[in-house]
C-alpha cells in the first residue's frame, strides 16, 4: 500500500493537482516524508498559480533540508 506522500506523487503526475495536495497535507499531518511531501505541494500550488502559498511550502522544504 501505497503511502500519502507517494499517493500524493501519482496524483501530481496525473495533473490531479487539488487531490495531490489533499494527499500531501495528510502525509505532512502524519509526519511522512515532510521534504518530498512540501516539495510536491509546492509543485501543485505553482500549477494551480497559487504562488505564495507554493512559496510557502518551498520555504519550508528548504528548512528541512
Amino acid at each position: 500500500m501505497l503511502g500519502a506522500s507517494a499517493l500524493g506523487w501519482e496524483a501530481k503526475n496525473k495533473g490531479e493537482f487539488a487531490k495531490a495536495i489533499v494527499y500531501f497535507d495528510k502525509a505532512l499531518h502524519y509526519r511522512q516524508k515532510p521534504y518530498f511531501s512540501l516539495h510536491g505541494k509546492g509543485e501543485c500550488l505553482l500549477l494551480l498559480r497559487d504562488i505564495e502559498k507554493a512559496e510557502e511550502c518551498f520555504n519550508k522544504a528548504i528548512q528541512i533540508d
